[in-house]
C-alpha cells in the first residue's frame, strides 16, 4: 500500500499538470478574443474632448462626443474613459499616445502625422473670421492675412493652407475667450471663433468679408501612437457603419442635440440610402 507522503506527492503533481493545461487553454482563448491582451489597458479606450469652456453650446457638444465615444466602445466591447482638457492638452495626449481617440475634429493635414481619420464628413459651413467694426474689408481675400496679426488658439486647426502658412503673423493664445479682448485692445487684427453670441457680446466686432469654407470633419480620429491603433483601424469602419445603419448616431443627436450640421447631414444621407 502506498505511503501517505507518496499519495500526496502524486496528487500534487496531478494538480500542477491540470493547472498548467488549464492556463494554456484559457490563455489561448484570451489571446484569440482580446486584441489588447499585450497592454495594461487592454479593455480601455481613452477618449479626450475639448473642455475649456462652460457655455451651453460647448457643454452640449461635449455630451454628444462622450455619447458617440461610448457607443463606439460598446460596439467594440471596450470600456471608454472620458477626459476633458484644453485643446492643446488633448492634442498633446493624442500625439504621445496617452489618449486613443477624439470625436469630431477637423481633418487637418497638419495632424495626419499623428492621427488617422475615420468617416470624413463634408462641412458646408463657412469659417467666421472677425475684425473690428468698420474694418470688414481689411480681410476680403486670403492674401490679406499676410498684412494682419491673426489670433489663433494653441492646438487648433483652421483650414488649408492657413495652418501651415508660416508667412502669416499668428498670435497664439491658450483660450478662445482671449481673442475678442485682444482684438479690441489692438493687439491683433483678426481671429476665428465659434463663441456663442459673440456679436451681441461685443458690438464693436464684426464679421470680416472673407469667410473660407470649413474643412471636413472626421467623426473619429485615432492616435497613431495608441496601443490599439492596428485593431481600431481594422474595425472602426465597420463599427461606424453599424452605428449609422442601426440609428444609434441619430438617437444620440435626438437625445443630446441638436448635433453639429456635418453629423446631421451624415445620418440623414444614411437614412436616404436605406429607404
Amino acid at each position: 500500500m502506498p505511503s501517505i507522503s507518496l499519495i500526496n506527492h502524486t496528487l500534487s503533481r496531478l494538480v500542477t499538470i491540470v493547472v498548467f493545461f488549464a492556463c494554456v487553454f484559457f490563455n489561448d482563448n484570451i489571446q484569440a478574443n482580446e486584441p489588447f491582451a499585450d497592454t495594461d489597458t487592454k479593455n480601455i479606450l481613452r477618449h479626450v474632448y475639448l473642455n475649456n469652456d462652460s457655455s451651453k453650446g460647448n457643454l452640449r457638444h461635449a455630451q454628444i462626443k462622450r455619447a458617440i465615444a461610448t457607443a463606439v466602445g460598446n460596439a467594440l466591447g471596450r470600456h471608454v474613459t472620458h477626459h476633458g482638457c484644453p485643446f492643446s492638452r488633448c492634442i498633446a495626449d493624442l500625439k504621445s499616445g496617452d489618449a486613443d481617440i477624439i470625436i469630431a475634429i477637423y481633418a487637418a493635414k497638419k495632424r495626419e502625422q499623428f492621427l488617422e481619420y475615420f468617416q470624413l464628413m463634408e462641412n458646408v459651413r463657412k469659417m467666421p473670421f472677425y475684425v473690428r467694426t468698420g474694418e470688414e474689408q481689411i480681410l476680403s481675400q486670403y492674401e490679406d492675412f499676410y498684412d494682419l496679426a491673426v489670433g489663433v488658439v494653441s492646438g487648433y486647426a483652421y483650414f488649408d493652407p492657413f495652418d501651415l502658412d508660416t508667412k502669416i503673423n499668428k498670435h497664439i493664445v491658450n483660450s478662445e475667450t482671449q481673442l475678442p479682448k485682444l482684438l479690441l485692445a489692438n493687439r491683433i487684427d483678426a481671429f476665428n471663433s465659434y463663441l456663442p453670441d459673440i456679436l451681441k457680446t461685443y458690438p464693436e466686432i464684426s464679421r470680416a468679408t472673407y469667410q473660407p469654407n470649413q474643412p471636413s470633419i472626421a467623426l473619429v480620429s485615432v492616435s497613431r501612437q495608441s496601443p490599439h491603433f492596428e485593431y481600431l483601424t481594422n474595425y472602426l469602419p465597420l463599427v461606424i457603419k453599424q452605428l449609422l445603419s442601426d440609428g444609434q448616431l441619430e438617437e444620440i443627436c435626438k437625445t443630446h442635440g441638436p448635433c453639429f450640421s456635418a453629423l446631421q447631414n451624415l445620418y440623414l444621407q444614411q437614412k436616404a440610402v436605406t429607404k
